[in-house]
C-alpha cells in the first residue's frame, strides 16, 4: 500500500480503524496542521488521523460496493438497563432473526419467543408506557423487511398527473466529487450522490408494502409508481405497449429500465413527486468516434453496478437533462489499453 503524498478532499483513501485490524476505506474530508479528518465508507463514523498514516487506494478496493446500510436509531435503546444489554447480546449470540414493523415514521422489532410475536422494544424496557409509540404487531401482510416510509402512500388523498418534466433534478457543480456509479450501459452512467440526503430519500422513495390496489394506465412521460420484484419504484412511462396491457417504464432514481404489466403500475402520491429525482444521468466526455463501441464495451466491465469512484464532471445538463463526465480511474485504464 503506498503512502499518500499530495491528499484531496474528497479522496477515497485507505485508514485505521481502532476496533478492527488492518485498513478500511474512507472519505477524506478535512485537513489540518498534518491531521485528516476522515469518514469510514463501511463503517459508522469517522475518526481524525495523521496524514502520514492515510494509504492509498487500488481501483479494485475502490469499486467494491459500500457494505454500509443506514438505518433510522432505535428509539428505546438509550433507555435499556444492563439486563436488556444481556438479553440483546443473547439475541445476537443465537443469531435470532427480527422483523420491523412499520407504522408511518414509528417501527419496532420483533422476534419469536417460541410460541408468539414479541415487541423487542418493551421486553427491553419491561414497559408498556414507551417515550416513543411503537406499534403493536401486525398481521403478516403488513410486515416489512426494511425501514422504507416515514409516511405512506394514502390511497384516498388526491393525486395529481405529474409528467417528468415537472421533475426536479439533483443538480451537479463542475469539478472532482465521489458518486455511486449506479448502473453503467456502456453509452450513459446512472450516478447517485453520496449524501446523508440522498440515503435517506432512497429509503423514503422504495415502497414494500403497497396499500393502493388501483391498477394505472399511465401517459408517455407521465411520472407513476411501478414495481420491480418485490417493490415499488418511482417511475416514467417510455412506451405504451401495442397490446394496451404494458408499459415500457425507466425507473428514474436508478436509471434502469423495464416492462411491466398495467397491474404492477400504481398512481404516483403527491410527497413521491416532492422529491427530486436521484438519479443523474450522464454521458462520457472525448470517446473517439472510431472506437466508440468498444469503449462502450469496455465501460460496462470496468463500472461494476454499485461501485464508489471519484466523477469528474466536465459540462452541465443538456437537453437531455444528461451531464458530460470523465471517471478519472477508468480514463487512466482506458489509456493504457489505448482505447483513448
Amino acid at each position: 500500500m503506498v503512502p499518500i503524498k499530495n491528499p484531496k478532499i474528497g479522496q477515497i483513501v485507505l485508514a485505521r480503524k481502532e476496533e478492527f485490524d488492518g485498513m478500511h476505506r474512507a472519505i477524506l474530508k478535512k485537513t489540518t496542521d498534518g491531521m485528516a479528518e476522515i469518514e469510514y465508507i463501511d463503517y459508522c463514523g469517522g475518526n481524525t488521523v495523521p496524514i502520514e498514516s492515510l494509504k492509498n487506494v487500488d481501483k479494485e478496493i475502490s469499486s467494491i460496493s459500500c457494505s454500509k446500510i443506514v438505518s433510522p436509531p432505535y428509539p428505546c435503546l438509550k433507555d435499556i438497563d444492563e439486563t436488556g444489554v444481556a438479553f440483546l447480546k443473547e439475541l445476537i449470540a443465537r443469531k435470532t432473526k427480527l422483523k420491523v414493523v412499520l407504522e408511518n415514521a414509528h417501527f419496532d422489532l420483533m422476534y419469536n419467543d417460541g410460541s408468539d410475536s414479541v415487541s423487542l422494544s418493551q421486553k427491553l424496557t419491561k414497559t408498556e408506557q414507551q417515550e416513543v409509540k411503537v406499534p403493536e404487531p401486525k398481521s403478516k401482510q403488513s410486515e416489512v423487511q426494511t425501514v422504507v416510509l416515514e409516511k405512506e402512500p394514502s390511497i384516498d388523498e388526491a393525486v395529481k398527473p405529474v409528467s417528468l418534466s415537472d421533475m426536479n433534478y439533483i443538480k451537479l457543480e463542475k469539478g472532482k466529487e465521489l458518486y455511486l456509479c449506479y448502473t453503467c450501459s456502456g453509452r450513459s452512467i446512472t450516478l447517485l450522490k453520496t449524501s446523508d440526503d440522498v440515503v435517506k430519500y432512497m429509503a423514503q422513495l422504495e415502497v414494500l408494502d403497497m396499500k393502493d390496489t388501483e391498477h394505472f394506465a399511465p401517459e408517455v412521460e407521465q411520472m407513476c409508481l411501478a414495481k420491480h420484484e418485490h417493490s415499488w419504484y418511482r417511475a416514467t412511462v417510455l412506451e405504451r405497449n401495442p397490446d394496451g396491457k404494458s408499459f415500457e417504464v425507466l425507473f428514474v432514481d436508478y436509471g434502469n429500465i423495464s416492462t411491466v404489466q398495467k397491474e404492477d403500475v400504481r398512481k404516483l402520491p403527491q410527497e413521491f413527486a416532492a422529491i427530486p429525482i436521484l438519479g443523474i444521468s450522464a454521458y462520457f466526455e472525448g470517446i473517439p468516434k472510431d472506437q466508440e463501441q468498444k469503449v462502450y464495451d469496455r465501460l460496462k466491465e470496468l463500472l461494476p453496478d454499485d461501485s464508489i469512484l471519484e466523477v469528474d464532471v466536465k459540462t452541465g445538463i443538456n437537453e437531455d437533462f444528461e451531464y458530460g463526465i470523465e471517471i478519472p480511474s477508468i480514463y487512466a485504464k482506458l489509456k493504457e489499453e489505448k482505447l483513448l
